[in-house]
């Protein structure tokens, strides 16, 4: 038997619908295998996409864990998206450009920033900071990309 949280470490679930049996013992929880008369539906959200009939015990516990565990992992990345995609951008340039780097960075300094952000422990403040570090890293890049080839790779 699957526990709640390996469930739900598997990809969030949302209830998809409840369906009722006339009968308890009609049908059978696919985790905990008790007798069922209200059936959640739950489907994950991950590939592979996955529906189990669960009992009313398992469905709201899992839906709870689910939703709580996805959105504290997924929070940091939410917020900073678009810092996120910059800093992938720049780890690119760092890659393939690395002769081209502006006197001031170090390589390796995008990949610093982006664990900085996954740890999700930024105020507000420092993630302002951060983005501003990050928007002068890339004009920085492409000023120094567009003076060795001309134009912006």
């Amino acid at each position: 038997m699957l526990t709640i949280r390996a469930m739900a470490e598997m990809g969030p679930w949302i209830l998809d619908h409840i369906d009722v049996r006339d009968r308890v013992g009609d049908e059978h929880c696919q985790r905990c295998d008790e007798p069922l008369r209200y059936v959640w539906v739950m489907e994950k959200q991950t590939e592979p996409k996955e529906v189990w009939r669960i009992g009313s015990k398992c469905g709201p516990t899992l839906e709870m864990v689910s939703k709580e565990l996805w959105d504290t992992v997924t929070e940091p990345f939410h917020r900073s998206l678009r810092h996120l995609l910059t800093l992938e951008r720049l780890s690119m340039w760092e890659r393939d450009y690395a002769d081209c780097r502006p006197l001031d960075y170090d390589l390796g300094w995008a990949d610093q920033q982006r664990t900085k952000i996954v740890a999700g422990r930024l105020t507000r403040h420092e993630q302002r900071v951060l983005g501003h570090h990050i928007s002068q890293a890339d004009k920085r890049w492409k000023r120094a990309l567009f003076q060795r080839y001309g134009y912006q790779q």
